[in-house]
C-alpha cells in the first residue's frame, strides 16, 4: 500500500479533528510531524509545514469528499500568476543574502528581530504571490 499526504494542518488539534472525521467514515489515517509540531507549535507559521494527515492512496477520492470544505480552502491559490506553475510554497523570503545581512545588522546593533508572517511564493520563478 502506498501512502500519500492528504493535507497539512495549522495545529495538532485541527489534525486530530480531521483524523476523527476520516476514521468515523472508515478511512485509516495517521498524523505525520505530530511530535515536532507539539514541541514547536509555531513551525507551521514559520516554515509552512505542520502536522500532516497521511492516508492510503486508494482512499484519496473518498477522503476528498469527506474533507471537501477543508481542502477547498487550502487550494484557493494553486497557480502562479507569472509562470503558471502549480508548485506553490508557504514561507519567508528566499533571498539568503538578505536574510543573513539582516541577522548580522541585528546582532551588531543589538536590535531584536521581529517575526515576519509567511507568504505564498512560487518555487519555480521565486515570485511572491501574497
Amino acid at each position: 500500500m502506498k501512502t500519500i499526504t492528504l493535507l497539512t494542518c495549522e495545529n495538532i488539534q485541527e489534525a486530530y479533528i480531521l483524523k476523527g472525521r476520516l476514521e468515523n467514515e472508515g478511512i485509516h489515517c495517521f498524523i505525520k510531524n505530530e511530535i515536532f509540531s507539539t514541541l514547536k507549535p509555531d513551525y507551521y507559521t514559520v516554515y509552512g509545514d505542520g502536522p500532516q494527515l497521511v492516508i492510503n492512496e486508494e482512499d484519496l477520492e473518498k477522503s476528498r469528499i469527506i474533507l471537501k470544505d477543508k481542502i477547498e480552502v487550502e487550494k484557493q491559490i494553486t497557480i502562479c500568476p507569472r509562470c503558471g506553475s502549480t508548485n506553490i510554497g508557504l514561507g519567508r523570503t528566499r533571498n539568503v543574502f538578505l536574510r543573513i545581512f539582516i541577522i548580522l545588522i541585528a546582532v551588531l546593533f543589538v536590535i531584536p528581530l521581529r517575526r515576519k508572517t509567511p507568504k505564498l511564493y512560487c518555487r519555480e520563478c521565486k515570485t511572491e504571490i501574497i
